[in-house]
């Protein structure tokens, strides 16, 4: 039997890991209506245009551009003016847990997770709430989406928000609907890494035109 050699792992990794980008002239093209607009920030033309094009992809009804999925979810908890307890899960990228952390007033209680789908587990979340909770954030996990509708009676019963951090779900649906629609607001994440990129970035996405605009004034 011939022996085929194996692929050194580092090409192999530049081959498989690497983003795909536009070409370079369709790129430069739209720097050169930024630079000629002069309008590089605070919801410019640029902004505009992607917030359109994402609303309508993605047929929902709030769609706002941000830096990192990091910076969503921290403006998510600040404009909904979280505070106490968060119930959330251990099984997600840091990021999850750093954003409460650094939050005033924010502390995460964690709660275990379905063997099914890697997302929160209903029960365990209803066990973890106490008096001092104040909102539940949970995770799908590697794009798998979560037990949604029972975590939105749990936060309706409470009467606190439920985020979504829906970092690599860009496109996934769930019961006829985009799965960031659920809950009060959910954060995508538009890092290189992803199947839709923007090398940096992410959005958040919300049903609720208040969610939407108080987000919209924190990041202002």
């Amino acid at each position: 039997m011939k022996r085929v050699p194996l692929a050194d792992p580092v090409e192999l990794s530049l081959v498989m890991n690497q983003p795909t980008v536009p070409e370079w002239d369709d790129y430069a093209g739209l720097l050169r209506q930024i630079f000629d607009a002069k309008w590089m920030t605070n919801f410019g033309e640029m902004h505009q245009r992607f917030e359109s094009a994402l609303r309508s992809r993605m047929d929902v009804d709030h769609v706002l551009p941000v830096t990192n999925a990091t910076v969503g979810l921290m403006t998510v908890l600040r404009a909904l003016d979280v505070q106490g307890e968060v119930i959330t899960t251990p099984f997600s990228f840091p990021a999850t847990h750093h954003v409460l952390l650094n939050c005033p007033g924010v502390r995460p209680v964690f709660a275990d997770i379905s063997g099914e789908d890697f997302g929160l587990e209903p029960d365990r979340v209803r066990e973890a709430i106490g008096p001092e909770t104040g909102a539940i954030l949970a995770v799908h996990a590697l794009g798998v989406p979560g037990r949604v509708c029972e975590l939105e009676e749990i936060a309706r019963e409470r009467g606190i928000p439920l985020i979504f951090d829906a970092a690599p779900c860009f496109g996934v649906r769930y019961r006829g609907r985009d799965l960031t629609s659920y809950g009060d607001a959910s954060v995508l994440s538009f890092h290189a890494t992803k199947v839709f990129h923007t090398a940096e970035g992410g959005a958040i996405v919300s049903s609720s035109p208040d969610v939407y605009e108080r987000c919209r004034t924190w990041i202002n």
